[in-house]
């Protein structure tokens, strides 16, 4: 069971989409594109994602992401980028 708002990703080589889910039932809100050349790491890119939010909605309290790269393990590397 995930904790309601929810941070939704689709993280990939080139870019990163972020979406809010408010509560249970709720369609995706849409936060932002970051090209993951523009950001050290995907936590960087998950917080400037959150400051362009300007609703004022609550922070999230949990997270769902799906990566572009084979997860073997508790550390996984991007196909195409450089992040881990």
């Amino acid at each position: 069971m995930v904790a309601f708002p929810v941070l939704v990703g689709d993280i990939g080589g080139t870019n990163a989409r972020f979406a809010l889910v408010e509560e249970k039932g709720a369609a995706p809100r849409l936060l932002s594109h970051e090209a993951t050349v523009d950001h050290p790491d995907p936590s960087s890119a998950v917080r400037a994602s959150l400051a362009k939010d300007t609703t004022g909605g609550r922070p999230p309290r949990s997270a769902i992401l799906a990566v572009a790269a084979r997860v073997d393990g508790p550390r996984v590397q991007l196909t195409n980028a450089h992040w881990r």
